[in-house]
């Protein structure tokens, strides 16, 4: 892919620490597990086979996901994930869940430049990266 002067670029990381926001006191001062059968979140399918669906998730969905993820990958410490998708998409906010049950750092993207990407995998020591076939091309 050549950039061009429209496309977003990846001049802004921002780093999110998961073990600091963690550590975060709750609003109303309890710390209250949530309710792994509710809805977290609503997100629409691609549409390949039809028109697009929305896809409601629990918590529970995510959070077995991530895990299986994690069991899959064996545990190798602290993750630091580059969120090269974007967070509304099944496989970018999968990120934001795996990153957060590590305990690691999620890096975001600004957008989809293959050098800005190498640069930031070197410059904030990224262990894991989720892409789809497209990015490669």
């Amino acid at each position: 892919m050549c950039p061009t002067a429209d496309r977003p670029r990846l001049a802004a990381l921002s780093p999110i620490d998961f073990g600091e926001l963690a550590a975060l006191p709750g609003r109303d001062g309890e710390d209250l597990p949530p309710d792994p059968s509710r809805i977290a979140t609503i997100l629409f399918t691609s549409g390949t086979s039809g028109r697009p669906r929305a896809v409601a998730l629990s918590l529970g969905n995510h959070l077995a996901g991530a895990r299986a993820s994690s069991l899959h990958q064996g545990d190798s410490g602290p993750e630091r994930w580059l969120a090269s998708l974007p967070i509304y998409h099944a496989g970018g906010l999968a990120m934001v869940f795996r990153a957060a049950l590590s305990g690691g750092t999620l890096v975001i993207a600004s957008g989809w430049d293959s050098g800005a990407i190498l640069g930031a995998l070197r410059a904030h020591a990224i262990t894991h990266l989720s892409l789809v076939p497209t990015t490669l091309g």
